[in-house]
């Protein structure tokens, strides 16, 4: 969760327009250590904002890269455009879902790495791909995969 003085910042940084809204949200969910935004960070910005909580809570549940569920410090986001489809995307997003302990769309135990399938992010050269912040990683397979979690581990 994003604390309240961060989320006024934000608000401040970016202006107190509603047409501002869906960039606050996204600012206010980069803010917060597991990518999401709470349901106090979506009341502050409404009263910031003087809008309806309703118009706020409207946005974050039309665009799926928001998200008001804790979803872990490293989004792993799986590529599933045609071409990372025909080089093997679903067995990355198995292989993750081994090394990691669990299913796609659920945080790790310890809240550190999230999976998520989305749609290109403009890696067809290196498919199958995935990309963790903003760093992409291409041509996968289960060794490549471990080292890269391990990395993000630590290890």
């Amino acid at each position: 969760m994003c604390d309240q003085k961060k989320v006024l910042e934000i608000i401040e940084n970016c202006g107190t327009c509603e047409t501002k809204l869906l960039e606050i949200l996204l600012e206010v969910q980069n803010a917060s250590e597991l990518n999401y935004i709470s349901a106090d960070n979506a009341e502050t910005i409404a009263k910031a904002l003087d809008i309806p909580l309703s118009k706020v809570y409207e946005v974050i549940s039309f665009y799926s890269m928001l998200s008001m569920e804790p979803r872990g410090k490293h989004i792993i986001e799986v590529c599933k455009s045609s071409a990372c489809h025909v080089k093997g995307s679903k067995e990355v997003l198995k292989m993750l879902e081994e090394i990691l302990g669990v299913t796609a769309w659920q945080p790790t135990e310890d809240n550190n790495f999230f999976i998520e399938e989305v749609n290109c992010f403009g890696a067809c050269d290196i498919a199958p791909a995935i990309k963790i912040g903003s760093k992409v990683y291409g041509n996968l397979n289960k060794e490549k995969l471990i080292q890269i979690i391990n990395s993000y581990r630590g290890v």
